[in-house]
């Protein structure tokens, strides 16, 4: 059988390059899908690792803040426990105290020649009256006391002679000073004594 070619040449050709354009076309336009959906698929798993990563740190600012809660109640019960223990001292100061500074003021009455008749006190400050048989007496128990940890800055505001003495020539005398109920660090030992000496009184 013979066949023939009613086509001429030129569109022939026109056809052959119409369908090379057409083939190349559908292998460009798979081939942007094929990109395109594997970039959107990278770009998903990044939007996911992303997402994960934030999940991540979103947790761990939870964990952080929950850290930081827990050491602002643990100050807040430290500065409660501190306020506590200082309650417990100063009672303990004001009750024990006093008990232990009028012990040591009763020991450190240098002999059975000295008196303490009265002793009037506040916060801080003290004043003290009393009898004695000899003004070097009064001398040594300021000496006692400026080496105590409980009394300083003792001053001889007055030495006279008692006036309602009856057989014995006694004076009387007054002292005042500082105190702490807490007992100061304890004074060092003077070297050696000098010879005492009567100390000066007002004159009146």
């Amino acid at each position: 059988m013979i066949k023939i070619n009613l086509i001429p040449v030129k569109d022939e050709r026109y056809i052959a390059s119409a369908r090379f354009y057409l083939i190349v076309s559908a292998i460009l336009l798979v081939a942007t899908a094929i990109f395109m959906f594997s970039y959107a698929s990278r770009l998903s798993a990044r939007e996911v690792d992303r997402a994960l990563k934030i999940k991540a740190l979103e947790e761990k600012i939870l964990v952080m803040k929950d850290n930081i809660a827990q050491v602002e109640a643990l100050k807040k019960q430290k500065k409660d426990l501190e306020g506590k223990i200082q309650m417990i001292v100063r009672l303990n100061k004001d009750n024990i105290g006093p008990v232990r500074m009028f012990d040591e003021l009763s020991l450190k009455i240098p002999s059975n020649k000295i008196w303490v008749d009265n002793f009037v006190t506040d916060s801080k400050t003290f004043q003290l009256v009393g009898t004695t048989l000899d003004n070097k007496e009064v001398a040594n128990f300021m000496k006692h006391l400026e080496k105590s940890m409980f009394f300083s800055d003792i001053e001889l505001k007055e030495l006279k002679r008692a006036s309602n003495a009856n057989s014995l020539p006694t004076l009387t005398y007054t002292l005042s000073g500082t105190m702490n109920f807490a007992g100061a660090v304890e004074k060092p030992v003077e070297e050696a004594q000098k010879p005492e000496e009567a100390p000066k009184a007002k004159k009146r």
